[in-house]
């Protein structure tokens, strides 16, 4: 494998230091149990689970799915602070439970990512899913590189929406739509198709004006409706 200075860690790309182990489907019961229907998400009358989730937002329905379904947590103090950003190992946990690939696959040992961290066990095993992972050319190492995952960085909705593609083997699915982001030229081009089909299939809609404005970062909120939408799409 040639090893460039500054590159993309790419999904399929095998790295020296992996173990290969099987996946446990994470939300089996959950996917069994809770996401039956979307239409009783829809119907759901409003519980009030979060102290800063009104039901007068727009996303209340979406974030006490996901709590309901197991895909987001809150915090201890009763907040979900849906307008904070998200950081990259938080969606990496996020991709961790909605994976639907449960064939054996190679775990990638991050330089910045501690086998003592929290997230570790998510990164390692899904963090290569998302865009914005590099690798460098070290001599530190047998290894001749150093891969790095930022798992403190806030995520980019266009490296989160590569992770939401892989994850969910959304080339599989057949696009509804004809259409394109008006910017789709800023998303980085080895998401870019990856991102549009999303668009075509209505998975995401970007800001409401046509464009999908790839380098911000994504609320908790934003997260938390994309899911519901994948619930919908996958598993009615």
């Amino acid at each position: 494998m040639r090893h460039e200075n500054t590159g993309s860690v790419g999904r399929n790309k095998k790295f020296s230091r992996i173990r290969r182990f099987a996946i446990i489907p994470v939300l089996a019961m959950c996917i069994t149990a809770a996401l039956t229907s979307t239409a009783e998400a829809k119907a759901r009358p409003y519980l009030g689970i979060y102290t800063d989730v009104a039901e007068t937002s727009w996303y209340w329905n979406s974030v006490e799915s996901c709590n309901t379904w197991g895909l987001m947590n809150g915090y201890a103090d009763g907040t979900f602070r849906p307008e904070s950003y998200i950081t990259r190992a938080e969606c990496a946990t996020i991709l961790s439970r909605i994976a639907v690939d449960n064939s054996p696959r190679y775990e990638v040992a991050f330089d910045d990512v501690a086998n003592t961290s929290w997230y570790y066990n998510a990164v390692s095993q899904f963090g290569d899913f998302m865009g914005g992972c590099t690798q460098v050319e070290t001599t530190s190492n047998p290894w001749g590189y150093a891969a790095y995952f930022y798992p403190d960085a806030l995520a980019t909705r266009e490296d989160f929406m590569q992770g939401i593609y892989i994850a969910t083997a959304a080339g599989t699915h057949e696009a509804t739509q004809n259409r394109s982001f008006l910017d789709a030229s800023s998303i980085n081009s080895e998401y870019r198709e990856n991102i549009e089909h999303l668009y075509r299939c209505g998975v995401i809609n970007g800001d409401g004006n046509g464009y999908f404005r790839p380098k911000d970062s994504i609320t908790r909120a934003e997260v938390a409706t994309i899911l519901c939408t994948l619930a919908e799409w996958y598993w009615i």
